[in-house]
C-alpha cells in the first residue's frame, strides 16, 4: 500500500512546497511514505501515528541520514507544541478520524503562523472509498465522538 501512495504523498510535498529546514509533520503516517519524502527535500520531519507497529514499518522503509523522527499520538490529540509546524500534512487520513472537528482543530493548532496545511482524501465513488465501504463492517467500531455529529465528513 505503501508503494501505491508514494506518487501521491510525492504530489502533496510538492503542492505544499516542503523546502530545507522546515519542521514538517506528517499526521497518522502509517508506514511512513510523506515523512520520508518530506524530509529528503531538508525538513526536519516527525511521522506521527496511533499504531507502534505501523511506526516500526516506517523506521525500517526510512532511508538512514534523513531527518524524521517517528513518534506514537493521535490526529485527535497531537502530541506536538502549539505553533510548532511550518507544514501539516495528512495523507488520506483525515476521513477516518473518530472526531473530524477534533483532528482539523488539532491541525490547525500545531501550525506556526503562516504554516501551510495540506490534506488529501479519497474521491468519493473511488475504487479506495468503496473498499473501504465493503470491509468497514468487519472493523472494530472507533468510540462514540462527543457533542453533535461532523458536518466536515
Amino acid at each position: 500500500m505503501a508503494q501505491a501512495l508514494e506518487p501521491a504523498s510525492a504530489l502533496v510535498i510538492g503542492a505544499v512546497n516542503v523546502s530545507a529546514g522546515e519542521r514538517a509533520i506528517d499526521v497518522a503516517t502509517g508506514t511512513g511514505t510523506a515523512a520520508p519524502l518530506a524530509a529528503a527535500r531538508g525538513a526536519h520531519v516527525l511521522g506521527i501515528d496511533t499504531e507502534p507497529e505501523l511506526l516500526a514499518l516506517a523506521r525500517g522503509r526510512a532511508s538512514a541520514g534523513l531527518d524524521v523522527k517517528w513518534v506514537e499520538g493521535d490526529a485527535e490529540a497531537l502530541p506536538v507544541a502549539d505553533e510548532h509546524a511550518d507544514v501539516a500534512l495528512a495523507v488520506f487520513v483525515a476521513m477516518y478520524a473518530a472526531d473530524h472537528a477534533a483532528a482539523a482543530r488539532e491541525l490547525v493548532r500545531v501550525l506556526a503562523p503562516r504554516g501551510r496545511l495540506v490534506l488529501a482524501a479519497w474521491t468519493p465513488g473511488s475504487v479506495m472509498a468503496a473498499m473501504g465501504g465493503v470491509i468497514a463492517g468487519s472493523l472494530p467500531l472507533p468510540p462514540p465522538a462527543s457533542g453533535p455529529p461532523s458536518q466536515m465528513g
